[in-house]
């Protein structure tokens, strides 16, 4: 049973699915940007990514508990699920030391999860092009939202 899924996004999906949000996992890997962030959009599109974004964080939230479900419908909990994806092995391998039917229920969670992200990201994605952001516009954003305290500020400031 080889395992043919990349499990790093898988990874850090679960860690999101479990309580870790998307801006923490950002912000440890980033510097702050400074205000310069903002400069360059419009009150108007920092409007909207800040409309889109709050509705795509509640989707995704949504399915991170689907993703949950998934895992323990299996008989894995949610803890050993993901030990096993950090596991420094292949687990679906004879030499892993997981059983039978742990590796089993490991697989059909992977792919039940798989499944969840694909529908997911198809769900964000039609909303954001729904707004006129393109995918890049708005990764871009997103990504200076998590990084910048600034643009948070403002977009805050314009939703209210």
């Amino acid at each position: 049973m080889k395992c043919n899924f990349s499990l790093k996004p898988i990874f850090l999906l679960f860690l999101m699915a479990i309580g870790i949000s998307n801006t923490a996992l950002a912000q440890t890997d980033s510097v702050e940007v400074t205000s310069d962030a903002t400069a360059q959009y419009s009150d108007a599109l920092l409007a909207s990514f800040g409309r889109v974004h709050e509705k795509a964080e509640t989707i995704q939230r949504q399915y991170r508990q689907e993703m949950i479900k998934a895992v323990e419908e299996t008989g894995l909990s949610a803890d050993k699920f993901s030990g096993m994806l950090n596991y420094k092995k292949d687990v679906t391998s004879d030499a892993s030391d997981y059983t039978s039917e742990e590796k089993k229920a490991f697989m059909q969670a992977m792919k039940s999860i798989v499944e969840i992200q694909d529908e997911m990201n198809s769900e964000v994605k039609k909303l954001i092009e729904a707004t006129g952001l393109t995918l890049h516009q708005y990764n871009s954003m997103a990504g200076k939202y998590a990084q910048s305290r600034e643009m948070r500020r403002q977009v805050r400031s314009l939703q209210e």
